[in-house]
């Protein structure tokens, strides 16, 4: 009998479909002899709970709007693994929506999620999002939301973010520390926070080491892909401008300077040394291998969600930030200390 009722029960026990529902939820003032009656019978009749019909009454649809800009990114991935496996085991489900670093696909994902009556919200914001403006339906609605990676400086609810500055620094100096004193960055798109995050901490980690920053050798790209790392590189090679290390804001534009240096017979890392930012596939199988910062992207979704479910049971109103560490991983692509 999989499709019996709570009123077909109640028939059986002669009770109220009420006094069942009281027992099933551990109510106080059902006696324990009549819950476990209860419960004993429910057992051998195979009842399930009709989630929908309760998520319906407690006005929840225990459903969670996931907005990234580029699903097939390696971090994008693993942040949203990470999510759906800490929303897995508490029987939410997910909606997945990319918005290809178009501002307007991202505001469109948020009114969608919104019109599929979501629980609430996490989300990397575009390159393209200066502004939070088009958050202000969620606000509106009170439908709490958690937004990771990229933040905007506006921005002071809950997020969960890497600790790209740090990250940055500490790449930096593991350059300047193997004999690099020219080094190039190929710096993110200029509304991107982590991009401006990872800007500051090479920034600082030259000063540190009283090296004069050359402004000639930071040029700057609104696509992170392979391409761009080949055409910028392409650049600094054409310049004439001296440097011995390229920094790049992602695995994926390291790549790409890589491809550039080699076409070029320019030895990795005896004359230039090349370090990303991600720790994504690539990283691992481009020869050679490149030197990059891990971001612990799988826990930042995890975390992420976590913190988004916590908001939505407690009402949402108090907001965190958490800052996630970042790890030095080393390669064959610059040379050891």
């Amino acid at each position: 009998m999989s499709n019996v009722t709570l009123k077909e029960i109640a028939s059986v026990l002669g009770v109220s479909a009420t006094t069942i529902s009281r027992a099933l939820n551990d109510k106080p003032d059902i006696s324990k002899e009549t819950k476990e009656r209860i419960l004993n019978i429910i057992k051998d009749l195979n009842y399930t709970p009709n989630t929908s019909a309760i998520n319906f009454r407690a006005k929840r649809s225990k459903i969670i709007g996931i907005v990234v800009p580029k699903i097939s990114y390696y971090f994008f991935s693993e942040a949203i693994s990470g999510a759906i496996e800490a929303a897995n085991p508490l029987s939410y489900s997910t909606i997945i929506c990319e918005s290809q670093h178009v501002l307007k696909k991202e505001q469109e994902s948020i009114n969608n999620l919104i019109a599929s009556n979501v629980d609430g919200i996490i989300v990397s914001p575009s390159n393209k999002t200066s502004n939070l403006e088009h958050f202000n339906p969620l606000k509106d609605k009170n439908i709490p939301f958690v937004i990771f990676d990229k933040i905007s400086s506006e921005y002071n609810g809950s997020k969960v973010i890497s600790d790209d500055f740090k990250g940055a620094e500490k790449i930096v100096q593991y350059l300047i520390d193997t004999g690099c004193n020219k080094i190039a960055h190929i710096q993110g798109a200029k509304a991107s926070s982590n991009a401006k995050r990872r800007l500051e901490g090479y920034r600082h980690a030259l000063k540190k080491n009283n090296i004069k920053i050359n402004n000639k050798l930071i040029c700057q790209t609104e696509q992170v892909t392979v391409e761009a790392g080949l055409r910028l590189t392409n650049g600094l090679i054409n310049s004439k401008e001296k440097f011995d290390a390229i920094f790049a804001i992602t695995d994926e534009v390291a790549v790409g300077a890589i491809k550039a240096l080699k076409r070029n017979n320019i030895r990795i890392p005896q004359d230039v040394s090349v370090a990303g930012f991600s720790n994504s596939i690539l990283s691992s199988v481009i020869e050679p291998s490149l030197t990059t910062v891990q971001q612990p992207a799988h826990n930042i979704g995890e975390t992420a969600m976590k913190l988004l479910i916590d908001k939505i049971k407690t009402g949402g109103f108090q907001d965190k930030t958490i800052i996630m560490n970042t790890e030095l991983i080393i390669r064959e692509s610059t040379k050891n200390i």
